[in-house]
């Protein structure tokens, strides 16, 4: 038997702490104009989270972003 990997492989390097996964959920409303959208993010760690994090999201118009929101939330829970 050979041995070895003999299929592709993905390496992948990161910083110690960092954005491990993103989830965004958009709809819109009856009235076609406006909408919602949800944003989670999942940081990764090395260990034990790091307290005193922030994740920052802004939604872009084609030109500037026109909404922008702050939020630290630990559990994943405003």
């Amino acid at each position: 038997m050979d041995g070895g990997i003999h299929r592709d492989v993905e390496l992948i390097a990161s910083a110690p702490t960092h954005i491990a996964d993103v989830f965004a959920r958009a709809g819109l409303e009856d009235d076609f104009v406006s909408g919602t959208l949800g944003v989670t993010v999942k940081l990764g760690f090395p260990g034990d989270p790091d307290n005193g994090w922030e994740v920052e999201a802004q939604l872009y118009d084609g030109k500037c972003p026109f909404w922008t929101r702050r939020s630290a939330r630990r559990s994943g829970r405003r």
